[in-house]
């Protein structure tokens, strides 16, 4: 009699395992069939600066391109405002579904150490590394400073008694700038202004020594003779034939190499899958035949990376532009 019981309470056992095992697979192929029919409606990418920048015309034309990959519209929306940090705080807050990414660039790491932002990137799911541009360092056509080493003995000669322009302080051009003047042991005044435009008039007319400003912005006044770059501030020398002969800062004694890079995030708990399928999406317009010809017109290179490797880059960035913001007395208090 015992031996029966004894099979009877197995036995109920087993059919409870079973049940259980039964559930979770049913739920496990819900959760994949819910990721295979994703996206099933349209994705909003929140874009925390104006429309028209740098920001704004990359990841326009390359969410054109992954639209047709998924199948549903992506739109861009223009959330601006705290130097980025309300549309970046909106993005982190909404709801982890898979159809709202926020777009911005590495100063939202440096936004957090100045306490401009409460949004720091690892509250974030990273997705992917889209886009790199380059600054240079340019001075006016009639400025005086036919080189590198004019302007940074002049600034040695006279402590603060020179400027340079920034596109606003506390952004990535300001941020550049204050990684220059600290590898190049010299003291010069940082002047924020409204946006690139202001800053090229300002230096073209002479008010400031010179700028930094990205490739993109100065190329059609380097052209024109209006502008004189000093250098640029990249690693190696860029690839794009019609910057190929202007040197770098590195060539030139000056360690200085802080670039822009544009990133997708994700709210915090969006699904592994859903942020892998958007990478990918995203991996593929970046290295198209079509969006290679725009980044060239355009002086952008092409810096697509996986999630996992999107966070160690990150990590990295955040170490560097911490110490920058510390180094500068930019740092919260």
């Amino acid at each position: 009699m015992r031996k029966y019981r004894y099979l009877s309470i197995i036995t109920a056992l087993l059919s409870t395992i079973m049940v259980i095992t039964a559930g979770c697979g049913t739920s496990a192929k819900k959760e994949n069939e819910k990721n295979e029919e994703y996206p099933i409606k349209s994705i909003t990418i929140v874009n925390p600066f104006g429309a028209g920048g740098g920001t704004d015309i990359a990841v326009r034309k390359l969410s054109a391109m992954v639209e047709k990959e998924l199948g549903q519209s992506v739109v861009v929306v223009n959330k601006t405002g705290g130097s980025g940090a309300v549309g970046s705080a909106e993005a982190a807050a909404a709801a982890p579904d898979g159809y709202t990414f926020l777009v911005n660039d590495k100063s939202l790491l440096a936004s957090y150490y100045m306490g401009v932002s409460q949004t720091k990137w690892d509250d974030l799911e990273s997705v992917c590394s889209l886009v790199q541009a380059n600054y240079a360092i340019v001075t006016g056509a009639e400025s005086g400073y036919d080189t590198l080493e004019d302007l940074i003995n002049a600034a040695k000669a006279s402590p603060d008694s020179l400027s340079v322009g920034v596109s606003g302080i506390g952004g990535m051009s300001h941020l550049v700038t204050e990684q220059f003047i600290d590898k190049a042991g010299i003291s010069i005044k940082v002047v924020g202004f409204d946006g690139g435009s202001e800053v090229k008039a300002a230096v073209t007319g002479n008010q400031v020594a010179c700028a930094t400003l990205q490739f993109a912005e100065i190329m059609p006044l380097v052209e024109s003779g209006d502008l004189r770059i000093l250098g640029v501030v990249q690693e190696e020398r860029s690839k794009n034939s019609k910057l190929a002969d202007v040197p770098t800062l590195q060539e030139q004694g000056i360690d200085c190499t802080l670039n822009q890079n544009w990133f997708l995030w994700a709210p915090k708990g969006t699904d592994a899958d859903i942020v892998n399928i958007i990478s990918e999406a995203f991996g593929k317009a970046v290295n198209s035949d079509e969006y290679k010809e725009f980044m060239e017109e355009n002086y952008y290179a092409g810096a697509w990376t996986n999630p996992e490797e999107t966070v160690k880059e990150l990590t990295k960035q955040d170490d560097i532009l911490k110490e920058i913001v510390e180094e500068a007395g930019l740092n919260k208090s």
